[in-house]
């Protein structure tokens, strides 16, 4: 009898190279925007990793979860990050100068450790 463990990791695809080419792809393309004066930073970050998370679902192998699935938790990543990264050292600039770099490095990482290491979105499955 195969327990459900075993289903799934059987299921599992690796999906490491498409992971990989998805960064490269989301930071040429971000550098590529900003450095040549086409857009401000945090406009080139978001418009170059929303591509480049599209273009992710579609990299062989084919994740198992649904388009609709797939970029629903890629935006709120993408734009998570463009809020903490980019916008938050302007917003506490005039209230805490000693911070305002410092705090979004920290919420960075905290919502990175949230994401990545507790499966946040796991929890959004259907059995």
């Amino acid at each position: 009898m195969i327990e459900a463990n075993e289903l799934t990791a059987e299921r599992k695809v690796d999906r490491s190279p498409a992971t990989f080419l998805v960064i490269l792809l989301g930071a040429g393309l971000s550098q590529l925007l900003w450095k040549g004066g086409f857009l401000s930073d945090g406009k080139a970050f978001v418009l170059s990793w929303s591509i480049a998370c599209v273009i992710g679902y579609w990299l062989p192998p084919r994740p198992t979860e649904s388009l609709q699935r797939w970029l629903l938790e890629s935006s709120i990543v993408v734009v998570a990050t463009y809020v903490i990264v980019f916008l938050m050292p302007t917003w506490l600039e005039g209230k805490m100068p000693l911070l305002h770099y410092g705090l979004p490095i920290v919420a960075f990482a905290i919502l990175f450790i949230v994401v990545r290491w507790t499966n946040f979105f796991s929890s959004w499955r259907r059995a």
